[in-house]
């Protein structure tokens, strides 16, 4: 099912991209041609409608994405929710029912990001490996769970070089 939505994306942009015949209209480049404008609404739309059929398959399978695909999928969104937003804002009232639509799919869009990178295991989380387990050796005291160290720093940056203190440890 995955493949042919891909499929079919892929097809929409490759029509999209489709190179056209030239037309001499007298008027340079800058002629009024919205093309491109045209081609990145097609390929962000698609990937709009593929975000929201993967998340409709993922809650149907139960399968919880990977933090990685909340961040793409809140990165897309994000913005066209700040879109939506600034046109829900405008004081023309003929297409604000349009408007309000898309804004509050981009809003369940980003939320379902955000909620994925929240929510993610904690086993797919973790960029460094923790410290393998010591041998059964008395302690005297007990590990710190904070580790901490405060040191000189200097930061060459030129003219702007600048002595200070740096703070490095595991959080």
């Amino acid at each position: 099912m995955r493949r042919k939505i891909l499929l079919a994306v892929a097809l929409v942009i490759a029509v999209g991209l489709a190179p056209r015949t030239a037309r001499a209209c007298g008027q340079g480049g800058y002629g009024g041609s919205y093309a491109a404008l045209a081609t990145a609404a097609v390929a962000i739309g698609a990937a709009d409608v593929v975000l929201t059929l993967w998340d409709g398959g993922s809650a149907v399978l139960s399968h919880h994405p990977s933090p990685a695909y909340g961040v793409v999928e809140t990165a897309i969104a994000m913005p066209q929710l700040a879109l939506g937003l600034v046109g829900l804002a405008q004081p023309n009232q003929s297409y604000k029912g349009g408007i309000f639509l898309y804004t509050a799919w981009m809003a369940l869009l980003t939320t379902h990001g955000i909620w994925t990178i929240a929510t993610a295991p904690r086993e797919t989380t973790a960029t460094v490996e923790g410290p393998e387990p010591r041998a059964a050796v008395a302690r005297s005291a007990p590990e710190p769970v904070l580790q901490v160290g405060v040191g000189p720093t200097y930061v060459p940056l030129g003219p702007l070089s600048q002595p200070g203190f740096g703070l490095v440890g595991r959080f």
